[in-house]
C-alpha cells in the first residue's frame, strides 16, 4: 500500500513540475497601453483601440502552438479586419502561411480575383495580397483581402472583409494603417 501511495505522490509531483514549466494556456500576450490600446509584449506592435473607423473587438492569443497573436476589428457598416502576428524562426512564405484561409475561402465558394504585391509605407514594404470575391448583391461585390509581409522577425498578416466599391476607403485605411504601424513599432 505504501508503494502505491508513493507512486501516486511521485506522479502528482511530476505533473505539478511539468505544469509549472509549461507556458500557461490562454496567457495574455498583450499589455495595456494608453487610451485602451493593447501592446503585443513580444513584438512591440500596438493594436490601438481604433484604426480609422474600425474599433477593436478583441485582442489575444490566436494559436498557442504557433505562438501567434491577433487583434480583431469591425466598423458599424459591417466591415471586418483582423491582424495576426506570427513570430519567425525561418523564412516567411505568405502563400504557404495563408493557405488554410485560402482553402477555406475556396471551399465556401469564394473565387480568387487578384493576387500580387503592393507597396505600403516608407520605406516601402512589399506586402503580398490576395483578393477573393464571395458574393455579389446589386452593385456591391463582397470581398475578402488577405495580406502578409515580414517586419523584422515577425510576419504581419491581415484579413479584411468588405463590400467593393462602398468600403474600399475603409479597407485601404485599415491595410495601410496596420503595415505603417508595424514598420514604426515592431522591434522598437
Amino acid at each position: 500500500m505504501k508503494l502505491v501511495a508513493s507512486s501516486v505522490a511521485l506522479l502528482i509531483l511530476m505533473i505539478g513540475i511539468g505544469a509549472a514549466r509549461a507556458q500557461p494556456a490562454g496567457m495574455d500576450v498583450f499589455g495595456e497601453g494608453k487610451n485602451g490600446d493593447k501592446i503585443h509584449t513580444a513584438s512591440g506592435f500596438v493594436c490601438p483601440h481604433a484604426i480609422g473607423t474600425f474599433v477593436r473587438d478583441a485582442a489575444g492569443e490566436a494559436d498557442p502552438e504557433r505562438q501567434t497573436a491577433s487583434c480583431s476589428y469591425s466598423t458599424l457598416d459591417g466591415v471586418y479586419g483582423s491582424i495576426t502576428l506570427v513570430p519567425l524562426t525561418d523564412g516567411y512564405q505568405p502563400k504557404s502561411s495563408l493557405a488554410p484561409q485560402f482553402e477555406q475561402q475556396q471551399a465556401t465558394g469564394g473565387k480568387m480575383v487578384w493576387q500580387g504585391t503592393v507597396k505600403i509605407g516608407k520605406p516601402p514594404l512589399a506586402v503580398y495580397a490576395r483578393l477573393y470575391q464571395t458574393a455579389k448583391l446589386e452593385d456591391l461585390k463582397y470581398t475578402v483581402l488577405y495580406s502578409g509581409s515580414v517586419v523584422k522577425n515577425w510576419a504581419v498578416e491581415t484579413t479584411i472583409e468588405y463590400a467593393d466599391p462602398r468600403d474600399v476607403p475603409e479597407k485601404n485605411a485599415f491595410l495601410n494603417g496596420v503595415y505603417e504601424a508595424a514598420l514604426a513599432e515592431i522591434g522598437k
